[in-house]
């Protein structure tokens, strides 16, 4: 595996676009955390690659474990680094309080197989590599896992995410190939919460009891050109602790002038500190509006394994 290797990717989509149910897809859950490819070489060496490039292995060393169950091969893997809750079910704003006093160990999630031993398993078809994925990392270990899929089972995955509040689906289509850094139609996400990733290009002070402190940050997603396009606001979805960390983050960035961000209105600049674009965060969003913005986005926390001028407009 090379650094230049990237995740395959889903494309947004709902079940009525899947067609009709005829066995030609199996649905997995959306997990919520950190993509990584896992990547051991024949000397024991490992990293878990974001989708930023960066290496995730030094922040989540429970995840080590992972060597365990592959045994000196070498390997690559696909999957997702998240923090699970008491009932099982992802949550990114645990994730984001990793390493804390408190907080609980992170969870690998693995879904693919790319390479064994030499052998590149790309063109291999989806249910094989699974296969292939189960046969090599067994029952796991107990921050490790290859989760249980509902299969072809549509309705019983729709009313599982729906009952369980996952953040919704991936459905695959039996016979797809892996197709590195590409966004295919062969994986459709089905989300029961919209996100989007965002660059924070900016801070407001609150009001009342928030008067002294942040209130909301101001929100840009990069166009192809690598333009900035203010997409809105949020002030909501702030616990104390995340409200006094954005605080503390923000002002290590902080400049005197608009960093070149289009589309801010006017009063959105009233009383704004600006901060230089090189912060990646996620919000949650009810829909995008016809002018290109965000309606009722609300913080979910810092993508600091992203890029930020690679983040992409989503759907919804």
């Amino acid at each position: 595996m090379t650094d230049a290797w990237q995740p395959m990717l889903a494309t947004m989509g709902s079940v009525e676009a899947l067609g009709p149910d005829e066995g030609q897809w199996h649905f997995e859950v959306k997990w919520d955390g950190y993509r990584a490819l896992v990547h051991q070489t024949s000397d024991h060496s490992l990293r878990l690659r974001s989708r930023g490039g960066l290496d995730l292995a030094p922040s989540y060393p429970e995840l080590r474990e992972v060597q365990e169950l592959l045994q000196g091969q070498d390997v690559v893997l696909d999957g997702e680094i998240v923090a699970l809750t008491a009932d099982g079910r992802s949550d990114f704003e645990l994730l984001q309080n990793h390493g804390r006093a408190g907080s609980s160990g992170a969870h690998l999630m693995l879904f693919d197989l790319l390479h064994l031993d030499g052998h590149d398993l790309l063109r291999m078809p989806y249910l094989q590599r699974r296969e292939l994925l189960l046969a090599l990392v067994g029952r796991g270990t107990a921050h490790v896992h290859v989760p249980e899929t509902f299969g072809p089972e549509r309705e019983l995955a729709l009313t599982a995410s729906g009952q369980l509040r996952l953040e919704g689906l991936v459905a695959k289509r039996v016979g797809s190939t892996y197709q590195p850094g590409r966004r295919s139609e062969d994986w459709v996400k089905i989300k029961n919460v919209f996100t989007q990733e965002v660059v924070v290009v900016g801070w407001s002070r609150g009001s009342g009891n928030r008067s002294h402190g942040l209130g909301s940050v101001l929100l840009a997603v990069p166009d192809e050109s690598g333009v900035l396009h203010c997409v809105g606001s949020a002030g909501s979805g702030f616990s104390v602790a995340a409200q006094q960390e954005a605080r503390e983050r923000l002002a290590l960035c902080e400049v005197d002038h608009n960093p070149g961000v289009v589309g801010v209105r006017p009063a959105e600049s009233r009383g704004l500190t600006w901060v230089r674009p090189g912060l990646a965060a996620e919000v949650s969003h009810s829909m995008w509006t016809a002018a290109g913005r965000l309606r009722h986005p609300v913080w979910r926390g810092w993508r600091d394994d992203l890029d930020p001028m690679n983040i992409v407009r989503g759907e919804g």
